[in-house]
């Protein structure tokens, strides 16, 4: 069973600690989001778990390896990563996806690299676009093909910087429905940093709460997104209502 293990992992720019002492297990299967506030530490754990970001303490594991002694590209075929930013150079939309396959072309593209790059367009519902250039497509579309050239590295673990921002609300549940798929059938560990709380509820098994870098609540969705904690988090007080979905409606700011 593929396992992400966070132990003790404190992150410092400049002195100042963007991640603290966090310690948290990923397994395949699942969809962890992590929530907080801007400046928390969201994309900064997810940089750390994907070796772009070296903490000055702790480590992080995936299935009992130090994710900083692999090489890079050895990163690469385990961890499939999608940034907030995507590509918007003239490349067709098979060319951004082939991309994905460059930890493991040597020195041409092999038939079995084109067959994994068709079959990862497939998968997310992008074949169509094949032949299209990356910045004529939606943004909706962007994000699928972005997600299909993760997948063509044929990871272990997906992370996702906030796979859903810019995106109208039926392309955010179709991304978010087709990701936890995803984490079931190809046995992934899936993370998210997610700004919308109400939509990371629906789509996580589990969730982590950051506060100043810190972990300020871990576990199930329902015991971490209480009106308790998004308060005393995000200084907002709020109203959860749980029918027909867990709806979250912000009141006034208390702090």
């Amino acid at each position: 069973m593929v396992k992400i293990t966070i132990k003790g992992v404190t992150v410092e720019y400049d002195g100042i600690k963007a991640l603290e002492d966090v310690n948290l297990e990923i397994t395949e299967g699942t969809v962890t989001s992590i929530i907080g506030p801007n400046g928390s530490g969201k994309t900064t754990l997810l940089r750390c778990i994907n070796n772009i970001l070296k903490p000055k303490m702790g480590t992080v594991l995936i299935d009992d390896i130090r994710v900083d002694s692999l090489p890079r590209m050895e990163v690469a075929k385990r961890i499939g990563y999608v940034p907030q930013i995507s590509p918007t150079a003239p490349f067709t939309v098979f060319e951004v996806v082939l991309m994905g396959r460059r930890p493991y072309v040597t020195w041409s593209v092999s038939e079995r690299d084109i067959k994994i790059v068709c079959s990862a367009l497939e998968v997310v519902g992008a074949s169509h676009l094949v032949y299209r250039y990356i910045d004529e497509v939606s943004g909706g579309e962007r994000q699928k093909v972005m997600l299909a050239r993760a997948l063509a590295q044929e990871p272990q673990v997906l992370l996702l910087d906030e796979p859903t921002s810019n995106l109208d609300i039926k392309h955010q549940l179709e991304i978010l429905s087709l990701i936890k798929k995803l984490a079931l059938t190809k046995k992934l560990c899936v993370v998210l940093a997610m700004h919308d709380l109400s939509l990371a509820y629906r789509f996580s098994d589990i969730m982590v709460m950051l506060k100043d870098g810190k972990i300020y609540a871990l576990g199930d969705p329902s015991q971490v997104l209480t009106p308790e904690n998004v308060m005393k988090v995000y200084g907002v007080e709020v109203l959860i209502l749980d029918s027909p979905v867990q709806t979250i409606i912000p009141l006034k700011v208390v702090s």
